[in-house]
């Protein structure tokens, strides 16, 4: 996955591997460090079976270029309570804007 900084309505997803079955989970988050170290924790809902995502970004959710980092902290029915592995995406800078002069 990538993504833009202050992009709004970015859809991160998360998929277990190996599958971890998430349906039903009472206590679902993703955990997300941006490239300067900053923690961050999003709720998330299940989508499909092995796969969780926070809906949407919001304008500061994404304020940094670089590699984030990405872990889902979930405390399933069955009992089970963890984290699962790390794994990364790109937060990718844009063009500046550059207003125009009015004569």
């Amino acid at each position: 996955m990538s993504a833009h900084i202050g992009d709004i309505g970015t859809i991160v997803r998360y998929t277990t591997d190996p599958p971890i079955v998430l349906t039903g989970a009472e206590v679902l988050t993703l955990k997300v460090k941006n490239p300067d170290g900053i923690l961050k924790e999003w709720p998330a809902l299940v989508f499909e079976v092995y796969s969780a995502q926070y809906i949407t970004t919001l304008i500061t959710d994404l304020d940094k270029k670089g590699e984030w980092e990405i872990q889902l902290y979930a405390e399933l029915a069955s009992g089970w309570i963890g984290h699962s592995d790390i794994q990364s995406f790109e937060v990718l800078p844009n063009i500046p804007f550059i207003p125009v002069e009015e004569e």
